[in-house]
């Protein structure tokens, strides 16, 4: 594998790099004796990066999110499942195949990012985390993606809910009745 160094506005300095595993023989001098190789050919076998996500270690999510991934290159959808668990429980909320309609790839500017909907509105006030395995996505040469594992990689905190009130209209004392608390999101208390 051979690093070249990408110097984009001649500046001198190093903009960006890229390692490639050249085969010599598809190396071809542009002129005899001009020192200027032209690569006729190459195989890229660099693993994408995961760039950022979002929600990111944050609190006060919106109950209906978008999980927002951000990688340094085009991307396409590997294997695997997305799952997104409750924290406290790790009890599984959803799992999305990346292969779904619900996984949409945007290329931006040599950059991907790939949008996963969720078909459950989260609860309120609850940590949720999100796991993914490596390949679930790659770049478009075929290299896979690390992915995400655990419970605090790629976690965040839902926003308070709005809390309703009990009306009691007929007096009858607390003990003689149970009532079932929900917020105004319709979500049990």
């Amino acid at each position: 594998t051979t690093e070249v160094q990408i110097d984009a506005n001649g500046d001198g300095i190093k903009d960006a790099s890229i390692a490639l595993r050249i085969d010599f023989a598809h190396l071809v001098e542009t002129a005899p004796g001009s020192n200027i190789l032209q690569i006729t050919s190459f195989e890229d076998v660099t693993r994408p990066n995961l760039l950022n996500w979002q929600p990111r270690d944050a609190t006060g999510v919106e109950t209906d999110v978008d999980l927002v991934l951000r990688y340094d290159e085009n991307m396409l959808p590997g294997t695997g499942v997305i799952e997104i668990r409750r924290t406290a429980t790790g009890s599984l909320l959803e799992t999305i195949d990346v292969n779904s309609t619900r996984v949409r790839f945007v290329s931006e500017g040599g950059t991907s990012i790939v949008t996963i909907d969720l078909a459950n509105t989260l609860n309120v006030t609850t940590d949720y985390y999100v796991n993914f395995p490596e390949g679930a996505f790659t770049d478009i040469a075929g290299n896979a993606a690390l992915g995400i594992a655990g419970t605090t990689t790629y976690g965040f905190t839902t926003k308070l809910g709005t809390w309703g009130t009990i009306v009691d209209f007929d007096n009858d004392p607390p003990s003689t009745y149970m009532e079932r608390l929900r917020d105004f999101d319709g979500h049990d208390l």
